[in-house]
């Protein structure tokens, strides 16, 4: 038997010890396991992590915990090991947050070849290839990368608008323009993208979700932002009101607040599906009509609930939101009523407060697109022209004292028919060849309930029916 001196063994066993116990960052480690020491604590001691002991067993060729036992010599490839775990780790939330942004659909190539080099990472850090493993996981992480950039880039689309009915003096102007051009109908508008109207002009400008601005006379709006989310089928917009008035109408597929109106000394945060806004010189006035508006100004907010208004005076706070008037009640004539182009006179009744009424003609059963708008003071209004044979909508809404535009009515249809053929005329009384003595005789008869009927220049009443009555004075007739 050979004698180790004493002296020997001690240095032995400092060396061994400064080995297995010591730890330079980036190092590979030799750990001797101890008595009661388990995978997961070595796994939390030298990886950080107490999960990763099944690593440990594949660099040291093991199949089960249940082959390490004290004693057992480890060797552990720290960084290897480590790199190669959070770089499939960090590929695999960012070919997550990839599909989360619509990737299979917008970056279908990229995010497949992404996750192709994930599977392989995997497969190589099972089989204890460390720094293979760590390549191919990184080379996952550029095309995850990638495919997030795809996906943005598809989900800030530049979008665009249609000006879908106009009428007078329409002009666009784009920023590479130096006068104004006259817009035509279906002319399309881009970011940067002026739109004015003038006197006794209307346009209306539709978004590719189906959004509608309606521009009223002497108005001016700048389109500032315009961007389309394909993945999501969904569309951001900004306009700036220069001056005038607008009615906005958000589509089906478009969410409250994606919908902003910027002005230069009032700030906004409108979550509304309908509202209208004007501008002028001394004051911007807010109507809302469906969800609420944030207006800010002078340093003071105000929330504009449903059926509300408020008013900015120039560089002034916003005043306390009031209620707007209600709808009035149309009267005349009757819902789908047929009626003669010489018909011109529409009715509603009276609703306390107002200062007077905006009223609506459009073309067609929907009040897409509006022939007519005026500001009447009475209750009533003849019509400034003549409609010719067709389908027409109209409808009312009150204006307060603060210029506040309420909500509109119910809209009605009413049928403009051109009849060219002479209306039938059915005498009952007096009866043919009857001889009458006195001055007086009683006219009893049937015609077409829209004719119009005279007996000596004078008008005769019809009935709704076209039946009428109506007694007349006989002039005497001398015969020589």
């Amino acid at each position: 038997m050979i004698k180790i001196p004493t002296v020997f063994l001690i240095i032995f066993f400092l060396f061994f010890a400064s080995i297995v116990f010591s730890q330079t960052k980036g190092d590979e480690v030799v750990v001797v396991v101890e008595v009661g020491q388990s995978l997961r604590q070595i796994s939390e001691k030298y990886l950080k992590n107490p999960d990763l002991w099944l690593y440990i067993l594949t660099e040291n060729g093991l199949q089960s915990p249940s082959d390490v036992v004290p004693g057992t010599v480890l060797r552990i490839p720290v960084k290897d090991i480590r790199e190669a775990h959070e770089s499939v780790e960090e590929a695999n939330v960012l070919i997550q947050k990839a599909a989360n942004q619509g990737a299979q659909a917008l970056a279908p190539q990229t995010q497949q070849s992404a996750i192709e080099l994930f599977n392989n990472a995997k497969e190589l850090r099972t089989a204890g290839k460390w720094k293979r493993c760590t390549e191919s996981a990184r080379a996952a992480i550029k095309q995850a990368e990638l495919a997030i950039k795809e996906c943005e880039a598809q989900s800030n689309l530049p979008s665009q608008a249609e000006i879908e009915f106009r009428r007078g003096q329409v002009h666009k102007r784009t920023p590479a323009d130096n006068v104004w051009l006259e817009a035509l109908i279906h002319a399309l508008l881009y970011e940067g993208d002026k739109v004015r109207t003038l006197s006794k002009s209307f346009a209306k400008i539709q978004f590719q979700d189906k959004t509608q601005l309606r521009l009223e006379e002497n108005s001016e709006a700048l389109i500032q932002r315009m961007r389309s989310n394909r993945l999501k089928k969904q569309e951001q917009s900004s306009i700036q009101l220069l001056e005038g008035d607008f009615f906005a109408l958000l589509g089906g597929s478009k969410s409250k607040g994606d919908f902003q109106v910027k002005m230069e000394d009032i700030q906004t945060n409108i979550q509304s599906a309908q509202y209208r806004i004007s501008r002028d010189k001394e004051a911007t006035r807010f109507a809302n009509y469906e969800g609420n508006i944030e207006v800010t100004s002078a340093g003071a907010t105000v929330n504009i609930l449903e059926n509300q208004g408020s008013v900015v005076k120039k560089r002034q706070m916003p005043s306390k939101p009031s209620n707007l008037l209600p709808k009035p009640v149309l009267f005349f004539p009757p819902n789908e009523s047929r009626l003669d182009p010489s018909y011109d006179t529409l009715r509603w009744g009276p609703v306390q407060d107002a200062s007077m009424y905006l009223l609506e003609v459009a073309q067609g059963a929907d009040l897409n697109n509006i022939e007519i708008t005026e500001r009447v003071l009475e209750s009533q209004s003849k019509l400034p022209v003549t409609l010719p044979a067709g389908v027409y909508s109209w409808r009312v809404a009150a204006i307060d004292v603060f210029d506040l535009v309420g909500p509109s009515s119910q809209a009605r249809t009413m049928f403009i028919v051109e009849d060219k053929s002479a209306p039938y005329l059915i005498l009952y009384e007096p009866n043919d060849g009857q001889t009458v003595f006195q001055e007086t005789i009683s006219l009893r008869g049937e015609t077409e309930p829209s004719t119009k009927l005279t007996v000596n220049n004078t008008p005769v009443p019809l009935e709704k029916s076209g039946n009428f009555s109506f007694d007349t004075n006989l002039h005497k007739v001398i015969s020589n």
